[in-house]
This record gives C-alpha cells, structure tokens and sequence, in this order.
C-alpha cells in the first residue's frame, strides 16, 4: 500500500523519522516551500506545519525522545521547535545559509553545518555559544549525522567522499575516498553499518568505514537507505523511482513511484521498524510505502 502525501507546494529536501512512541512514529519533511510538515509515519496523516522560515528548508531532525525538532535553512538560521506546543523555542543565527542539522543520540547536543564551510556544536541547554567548532573547511558542509551517543560525527560536503570528527580530539581522524561526490549518509539505528549514496553507487560500510558491500543502479541516485533485518536497501534519484534491492544477492528486488512522483526522488528513509519507506520528491510530494517484512508485498 502506498501513501501520498502532499501539502509542500515545492520540492521536498530532507526527511527524517521520530522514534517509535505510543503515540506512533513521527515524519518530518523538509521544504523549499520555507516549511517543514509533520506527520503521522505510518498513515502520513498531516499532524502541523511549522512555519516562520524566510528561506528553503534544507535539512530536519526529531531528536530522540520525540519532543523536539531542528530545521536548518537558506534563511542562515537552525530553529528548534517544541513539537507539542508546535513553536519555535530556540533560533539560531548564523551568518551563512544553513544546509544540516542533526541532534545528538542522546543528550541535548545539536550539530550544524553550512556554507562557510565550518561546523558547530551546541548544548541545548547553553544556546548562546557553540561548545565545539571548526572553520574554514575546503567546502560547504552539505549534511552531517552522528555516528554514536555524542562524541562522533560524519559529514559530506560538495567533494568527493566524506569525513569523520572527533568532538574530544584532533577534529578530523579520518577522510574516506568514495567514487564521486556523496549526497546521502545514514547511520542505522543498530549503530553498526553508515549508507552513503554517490553518484550511482550505494555503499554500506562498518563502522570501521571497511565497505561491505556496493551497489551500483542504471541512474544517477540521490539517496539511499539500509535495512539490515532482511538485508534490502532502497534507493532513489533522477529517474523518479525508489529501487528495492537485494543486498546479499545484489539483485533488483522490485522498484515503486512511477506514477506517484512527478519530480526527481530526493530523500529516501527506511521507518524505525522497517516495515515500510518514506520517499521525498522535487514534486514536492512524499510518498510512504508499506512492505511486509518478507518482501512478498512489494509489487503494485
């Protein structure tokens, strides 16, 4: 079964899901409609719109416990907002357009990254000063997820590859090769494998950034993301389709959106219990697609 979800009357960004409450999962898609929508991530039910941005949305988060969300925008600012009193409790002021955000797995750390090619960290509980920083970058820091609790991060800028930070040390302890420019990195929620998408190739590596395995698709793909628990991972790009591929086997497993996305894919997320996807588009449509755990489901 496939949901489509509109309502963002221009491309769709970034997405990220909450984790699982009983209240359900949450999504949050980022816009360059200056917005970003939250909705139920298993019916795609439209939940709140926050608005106040004066710029495209560029990336989103929901931190840990559900409570809170980030956006990091053109505008220069990252906001964070309450997401049951749906407001803005915190703005931060850059000075650069803001293209990443992403909380800290646990605690109250937040990491952001933009133009003027640096990277800062904060406490959320000490908002007016940044408690780790690096400047002067080769190039703008185009997304950057955390890689455990709050002391390791990876980022990807505009050339080729992706680093590895270190909060309590020398800053940068490693710099991974890939085949092209990366545009798309996840770190499962197991914490043991990273998905980066490149050009038309999707790795998965360990966390000691061996790659386990690479797939290569027919197009030029923006984004990809792993499943571990049956071995799939999905991809999605230029041709408008999301591709479920089989890992062990390298085999195209079945591919889902012809007739649902208008628009080039942008992002594309596994939920937290894997059992079904959401896939952001430059039509400014999301879709989330539910599959069954043995894939019997897949095919419309």
């Amino acid at each position: 079964m496939t949901v489509v979800c509109e309502r963002h009357n221009r491309s769709v960004a970034d997405l990220c899901y909450g984790p699982v409450t009983p209240d359900g999962v949450l999504l949050l898609t980022a816009s360059e409609d200056h917005t970003a929508i939250l909705r139920n991530g298993e019916t795609g039910g439209f939940i709140h719109k926050f608005e106040g941005h004066e710029g495209q949305v560029w990336s989103c988060d929901i931190n840990s416990m559900g409570r809170l969300a980030a956006t990091a925008s053109e505008d220069c600012t990252v906001r964070i907002w309450d997401i049951n009193a749906r407001q803005c409790v915190h703005k931060f002021s850059e000075g650069n357009i803001m293209q990443s955000c992403a909380f800290s797995l646990v605690g109250n750390y937040i990491v952001m990254g933009g133009f003027r090619d640096n990277l800062k960290l904060y406490d959320l509980h000490q908002v007016d000063t940044p408690i780790w920083q690096i400047a002067n970058l080769d190039a703008c820091v185009r997304s950057v997820a955390w890689m455990d609790d709050h002391r390791l991060m990876v980022s990807f800028s505009d050339k080729v590859g992706f680093r590895v930070w270190d909060i309590r040390g020398p800053p940068c302890i490693k710099e991974i090769r890939t085949h092209s420019s990366v545009t798309s990195i996840e770190l499962h929620q197991s914490k043991n494998y990273i998905t980066t998408m490149s050009a038309n190739t999707a790795t998965i590596w360990n966390l000691t950034f061996n790659p386990l395995v690479e797939l290569c698709v027919p197009r030029i793909s923006e984004s990809a993301s792993f499943r571990p628990q049956n071995d799939i991972l999905i991809v999605g790009g230029d041709d408008r389709v999301v591709r479920i591929l089989g890992v062990k086997d390298r085999t195209e497993i079945s591919v889902v959106g012809g007739g649902f996305h208008m628009g080039p894919i942008q992002c594309v997320r596994f939920s937290p219990n894997g059992q079904s996807f959401a896939a952001g588009s430059r039509d400014g449509r999301t879709i989330i697609r539910k599959i069954d755990i043995q894939m019997e489901d897949v095919n419309d």
